[in-house]
């Protein structure tokens, strides 16, 4: 009876310690998913003040270099920083450049040599802050495409470099047209025009809006490894670019206050 009662003892356990055993192995591989969906191998990654300037050096670092692979991620964190410094140095150029700063000056004594030193420094930093930037953003852009496993240059910046040609034929050849008759003006300008709008104006925003949205590839492509392709950085891109979108759209309004009152 004892070892009968055994038996039937075992028969009610191994069944439940199989089940458990097969629950467990199922938990596991379920885990270990989703550590793999998650970025830095299941390290969730925040984005910190030193990653943004981080991003921001590289951006500088790389101004020249048109190899490689960037992110949304990094475009538009690279693009928040630099409207934030760039306006900081623009509204301190533009207090120097203001009648305002003269009468400061004036209270406080200054000479006319360094009232002028001041003014030709605010006026330097004023258009480098403002040109300076689009090489580095302008490489960014092109390995962006890259991103995408795309070439900028077929299909997107060879028709607008074809507008700019045109445009430039236009701006230089508009003298000789005077001497032509009207119907033969009218008709060169017109196919200018339309080349031009077609070209610069289309295949532009159209390079812009897909370097600034689009997706990029997730795996690695022919121009390198994917970097922040997380659902998290995905995620992330997005509230940067509403971000920037509505700080350049506060500044410009401040710009426009500004210069009306």
């Amino acid at each position: 009876m004892v070892e009968k009662g055994k038996k039937e003892l075992k028969k009610r356990v191994s069944p439940k310690k199989k089940k458990t055993v097969k629950k467990e192995t199922i938990d596991s591989v379920e885990v270990v998913k989703n550590e793999k969906d998650l970025p830095n191998n299941g390290v969730l990654k925040f984005f910190t003040p030193d990653m943004f300037f981080k991003i921001f050096y590289d951006g500088w670092k790389r101004s020249f270099d048109l190899k490689g692979r960037t992110s949304r991620v990094e475009l538009w964190a690279f693009l928040i920083v630099n409207a934030v410094i760039s306006t900081i140095i623009q509204l301190r150029c533009n207090y120097i450049l203001s009648p305002r700063f003269l009468i400061d000056a004036n209270i406080l004594g200054y000479s006319i040599e360094k009232i002028d030193t001041y003014v030709a420094w605010a006026e330097w930093l004023f258009w480098g802050s403002m040109l300076l930037p689009l090489i580095p953003i302008f490489s960014m852009l092109i390995r962006r495409m890259h991103d995408l496993g795309r070439l900028a240059w077929h299909g997107y910046l060879e028709q607008v470099f074809m507008g700019a040609v045109v445009l430039w034929l236009l701006i230089v050849g508009i003298e000789e047209l005077k001497y032509t008759s009207l119907e033969y003006t009218m008709l060169a300008m017109g196919v200018c025009v339309v080349t031009i709008l077609y070209s610069v104006l289309y295949y532009g925003f159209k390079f812009l809006i897909v370097t600034l949205f689009y997706k990029g590839n997730e795996n690695k492509n022919r121009f390198g490894e994917a970097k922040f392709k997380s659902q998290y950085d995905d995620e992330f891109a997005l509230k940067l670019s509403v971000f920037y979108i509505l700080f350049i759209f506060t500044i410009g309004m401040l710009y426009l206050g500004m210069w009306y009152f």
